[in-house]
């Protein structure tokens, strides 16, 4: 019998077989089973080569995103969404949207200088996007997998955790990490004494809690497998973040175009890797089509009904009290 990984109840027999169509062998498939308390999704089975390779193949990747050709054109895209207009800019936007939440990070890291923790910062490109509007501020970026340290006068990237010494940051990021973990709760509590009193948790996850999930089902991108082990939803995440003595201070959606340019091509089976040459080349004939979709994505996150959660947390006072 397999348990949930964040409330650990006896899982259901309700399940759903996804493609592994983001993984390089797409005739591959992962099992998610139902949990009836939390509501949680939980990888429990997946090829057995694949659970092999599954670390060395998703998080080898992660290669500094400085070094990358895309990287000029990644920051005339950031810029844009941070506030300084261009044509190019636009376009960029129109195409890429903004898979690292910056207006929503613009709107809510408010202090003229603080120190962020960004926990399972990949390539950095998260680091180095948010570094752009506030260059008095401090960031640190941990990933174990990370094969390239970096410095500057802001920025560290690093796999080592000793770099964290006994300092306190303003705030702690996970973007797009809680679902690939086995522990999540494990994770979460272990960074917690690195973050300051009053500072804050901001999580970004996919979660079910949406007309898109519910339209694409083991077709919806959110799954991404076999790489995603834990598919939340608004009940077992909150079920998480009050197991570490945590509560909610504000929450939206930042679901992108992708959502469901990607969804449609796991309908049709397209691996992964194919995804945004094919929307490059179809993107001329299919404008219409897909203008639709950035203005339905625009209202589905004003309603905070996108599939892709942006959440802050603090600290729960009244759990400090009782413990």
């Amino acid at each position: 019998m397999h348990t949930c990984r964040i409330c650990f109840n006896t899982l259901s027999s309700s399940k759903i077989t996804v493609k592994n169509l983001a993984y390089k062998d797409t005739k591959t498939q992962s099992i998610y089973c139902y949990c009836n308390r939390c509501s949680a999704l939980n990888l429990v089975s997946t090829d057995a080569f694949v659970n092999e390779t599954i670390n060395f193949d998703f998080f080898g990747r992660n290669r500094l995103a400085k070094t990358s050709l895309n990287y000029k054109f990644q920051k005339i895209r950031s810029s844009f969404f941070l506030g300084n207009f261009t044509v190019f800019g636009l376009l960029l936007a129109m195409i890429f949207d903004d898979p690292y939440s910056l207006k929503n990070y613009k709107k809510y890291l408010s202090k003229e200088s603080y120190s962020l923790l960004d926990i399972g910062c990949a390539d950095g490109k998260f680091i180095f996007d948010i570094s752009y509007f506030n260059k008095n501020s401090k960031f640190l970026g941990i990933d174990p997998f990370i094969n390239q340290s970096y410095t500057d006068a802001n920025v560290t990237l690093t796999s080592n955790t000793l770099l964290l010494n006994e300092d306190k940051f303003d705030y702690i990021t996970l973007n797009h990490v809680i679902e690939h973990l086995d522990n999540p709760e494990e994770i979460l509590k272990s960074y917690i004494p690195y973050l300051k009193k009053d500072g804050l948790i901001i999580i970004r996850t996919p979660i079910t809690s949406n007309p898109i999930y519910s339209i694409f089902r083991k077709s919806w991108v959110g799954f991404y497998s076999p790489y995603h082990r834990t598919i939340f939803n608004t009940k077992s995440l909150s079920y998480l973040i009050k197991k570490i003595g945590f509560q909610e201070v504000y929450s939206t959606t930042d679901t992108t175009i992708w959502s469901i340019i990607s969804s449609i091509f796991f309908i049709m089976e397209i691996p992964f890797r194919y995804h945004l040459l094919i929307y490059l080349v179809i993107l001329p004939i299919f404008f219409p089509i897909i203008a639709i979709f950035h203005i339905l994505i625009y209202f589905l996150n004003i309603k905070g009904k996108g599939d892709m959660l942006f959440l802050i947390i603090e600290r729960d006072n009244l759990f400090e009290i009782s413990k």
